[in-house]
């Protein structure tokens, strides 16, 4: 019975073998039922991984542009916070290739076709900003030599910093003058600013040292905006600080009553096939201390009020503009319909060609010499009673400018006249000109008495006569080479002294070839020369004499030429003369006595 049990079970075990291994492997159609199965399985582990590794991915470059964006608007806040003002164009002349299209294209903070642009007017310094060994650079020579003691009392160098949108990309462009650097003082000797100038990738120069730091990529026109405010805590934007409709001098007016800037950056992209996107928005102070109106390319017109209109028939049209170095300069020959009342508004200059004190100027009229005022308010306002009036002449430092007068000390009973006119003082330019103001009385009349003293770097390298209101009426005052300002006009209610000269080491004058019998006076008086300065104004100065009256005297060459004929109030033997010069340059004595005629004191700007 055991026997048969176990061959029982041999035989059980046996058959079940058989039906095991029968079975081994999938038969076709559970292969098409779990393939699919299996497929999909991958598919789905697949899918997994790829998200998974697609999330990575877009939060590794969403965060790596949520970094760019945040350090473009911490570098903008550094820059903002250091600059000395806010521009509506650069006011550094561009050396190709450093304009927006790598050639002399400027920039501007409200481009219509480029986009919106942020340009900081900013200190030049010795070392990195934000190193505590860093200084200020100082002009050279302008007026004090870099071994000097009074070397801070030189103009700061200035630079511009740009940030601009270009190829879906903002960029950071750092721009110099020309002469970058030889312009500074470093220490005690002249030398280069820290900053270098910057061009954009690939593009060579002999002005580009480094390339243009590109900050954040996938930035749109659109996705660089930027408000202007006049205070810190404001909310109220000024919509033509940042308007691209106006011109730029309209919105340097408006930038120049902001202090506080915003910025908003929005930078979008695609990574794994995932949209990205970052914004963020930064407000800063800037000091907005330094000069913020930028030289103007083209004229601006005045509205000219109290039934004033151009005189034309060639002469110049009615203007303003400002020069890089910051002198603001009138032109045109006007005429009023009607008799006018002493003291009327003629037209008013807007914020940031304004003088910081109220001046008067001599200027020629159909009645001879009359006086025009400038106001602190911009209102430019006339005297007498002329049938026409000349604004050429009216030259003078804008308000805002870094240049500091100094006061003069008075001599032989002269004093301030006082508010609203400046006292006697001076200062000099970026150009190298001395500019005098200032409303003097009560002093000795004689002639050749002087009124006060220029110091040493300051004076005139010879003898000037230069026309000036005494009184209301025609005066006219010199400069000798001593520094002495010395009374030529008999009344002492009240003197002018605003006036432009050259010092001593001004070199760049051309001399004047005479016509018509006119020839040099001589005799320590100024010779006949002309120069024309970075900044576009060309100066006359000399004495000349026993010329025909009413004759040229020299003719100016081409690019020393005005685009309109203008008409110059002057001395000649003492009295009232008149002077005109043309487009083609010729230097005309309208009026006046040959004994001696003086060309002293005309500055005008070259349009041609």
């Amino acid at each position: 019975m055991a026997t048969l049990n176990k061959q029982l079970l041999i035989q059980l075990m046996s058959n079940h073998n058989i039906k095991t291994n029968s079975k081994s492997g999938f038969s076709l159609v559970e292969m098409l039922i779990v393939a699919p199965i299996v497929i999909l399985m991958i598919g789905i582990f697949v899918s997994a991984i790829v998200s998974m590794t697609g999330d990575v991915l877009s939060t590794r470059g969403s965060n790596s542009m949520a970094f760019n964006v945040q350090d473009a608007l911490d570098r903008i806040a550094a820059d903002v916070k250091l600059s000395g003002g806010l521009l509506a164009t650069n006011n550094i002349p561009l050396s190709a290739p450093q304009g927006y299209n790598n050639d002399t294209t400027n920039f501007h903070n409200a481009d219509a076709t480029n986009g919106t642009m942020l340009i900081l007017n900013t200190y030049a310094t010795t070392n990195n900003p934000q190193n505590s060994t860093q200084s200020l650079l100082y002009m050279s020579g302008q007026p004090n030599a870099c071994s000097s003691t009074q070397i801070k009392q030189n103009p700061p160098v200035m630079l511009n910093i740009v940030y601009f949108v270009k190829d879906n990309t903002l960029w950071r462009r750092v721009i110099v003058p020309a002469n970058y650097a030889t312009v500074g003082c470093v220490g005690s000797s002249v030398g280069a600013p820290w900053q270098q100038p910057s061009c954009y990738p690939g593009i060579s120069g002999t002005i580009c040292k480094t390339q243009d730091q590109k900050l954040v990529e996938g930035v749109a026109a659109s996705g660089f905006s930027i408000n202007y405010y006049s205070s810190p805590n404001t909310t109220t934007v000024n919509s033509i600080a940042g308007d691209n409709t106006k011109s730029d001098s309209i919105r340097s007016a408006a930038l120049q009553t902001t202090g506080t800037v915003s910025v908003t950056i929005t930078a979008t992209g695609k990574v794994a096939g995932r949209d990205i996107s970052q914004t963020g928005t930064v407000r800063e102070i800037s000091p907005n201390n330094n000069t913020t109106v930028t030289a103007d390319a083209t004229w601006a017109s005045f509205s000219l009020q109290n039934n004033w209109s151009d005189y034309a028939q060639g002469y110049n049209l009615n203007g303003y503009r400002r020069t890089k170095d910051g002198v603001v300069t009138l032109r045109g020959l006007i005429k009023r319909s009607g008799a006018m009342v002493g003291g009327e508004t003629i037209a008013n200059l807007p914020v940031g060609y304004r003088p910081s004190d109220q001046l008067i100027f001599q200027t020629a009229t159909s009645s001879g010499a009359s006086r025009v005022d400038v106001l602190t308010n911009g209102n430019v306002v006339a005297w007498g009673d002329p049938a026409w009036l000349s604004l050429e002449g009216v030259n003078f430092l804008a308000s805002d400018t870094p240049y500091t007068y100094t006061t003069l000390g008075m001599l032989n009973g002269w004093v301030a006249y006082g508010a609203p006119f400046s006292p006697a003082a001076y200062t000099m330019d970026a150009s190298g000109r001395v500019h005098t103001k200032g409303l003097v009385k009560n002093g000795t009349v004689t002639a050749g008495t002087p009124i006060a003293n220029l110091p040493a770097g300051y004076r005139a390298a010879e003898y000037n006569h230069i026309g000036n209101d005494n009184n209301n009426v025609f005066g006219y005052i010199s400069l000798d080479n001593a520094g002495n300002i010395i009374v030529k006009s008999g009344y002492n209610g009240y003197l002018s002294l605003q006036s432009i000269t050259y010092p001593s080491g001004y070199t760049g004058w051309i001399g004047l070839t005479f016509q018509n019998s006119w020839s040099a006076y001589g005799g320590g008086c100024t010779t006949p020369q002309y120069t024309k300065s970075a900044d576009g104004l060309v100066s006359l100065h000399g004495l000349v004499q026993l010329g025909t009256i009413g004759a040229t005297i020299a003719t100016l060459p081409a690019g020393y030429r005005p685009t309109g004929r203008v008409l110059y109030s002057t001395v000649s033997t003492g009295a009232y003369s008149r002077l005109d010069i043309d487009t083609s340059g010729n230097i005309i004595a309208v009026s006046g006595t040959n004994n001696w005629y003086s060309l002293d004191g005309i500055t005008f700007f070259a349009g041609q």
